[in-house]
């Protein structure tokens, strides 16, 4: 079976394509480029795994949605696999994305100069406050089902839902696709 991630063609369609996977076909194929050769995507079974292009499309129509479009069973339909195989494409993304986070994110190598180059980028953009900092961070709410009996309001967001946010700070430096 075909999956309708994929039937629609990146030159003809492209506002579809851009919103299911999130992303420019050129940045798509791109990913799908350097992640493909993974072992990952890759088995000595009798039974051959998808083509990692499908892999990949399935788990960025996940990760570029949320709630009730991001879940495993709408996916599946979407593109026409088990439920299984869904977790398993999401999974084998994953696992290739972190064989390979030594080609995506770089460390500071040389520690204080690296520190002083993030530094000066935040002083240039960000506010007088935050110069000394060369941390960043990116925080996402989780939404709840029901407001919490205990602080419920606590717990609403500025986006008139019920939420507990989680925040991730690192010091990597990410480096560009192109």
């Amino acid at each position: 079976m075909t999956s309708f991630l994929l039937v629609f063609s990146p030159e003809n369609d492209h506002p579809i394509f851009r919103r299911l996977m999130c992303t420019s076909p050129s940045t798509f194929f791109e990913i799908v480029k350097r992640l493909k050769d993974d072992p990952s995507f890759h088995n000595n079974s009798n039974n051959p795994q998808a083509p990692a292009k499908q892999q990949i499309a399935c788990a960025m129509f996940r990760f570029g949605h949320y709630g009730n479009a991001a879940s495993i069973e709408d996916t599946a339909t979407l593109a026409g696999v088990s439920t299984g195989s869904i977790v398993n494409y999401t999974e084998q993304v994953m696992i290739a994305i972190l064989n390979r986070h030594d080609l995506y994110i770089k460390f500071p190598q040389d520690g204080d100069a690296d520190k002083k180059k993030a530094k000066e980028w935040v002083r240039s953009r960000t506010t007088r406050a935050w110069e000394g900092g060369w941390l960043c961070a990116d925080g996402s709410g989780f939404n709840l089902y029901q407001k919490p009996g205990l602080h419920g309001e606590g717990y609403f967001d500025r986006k008139s839902r019920y939420s507990i946010s989680c925040q991730v700070s690192s010091f990597f430096t990410f480096l560009s696709l192109s």
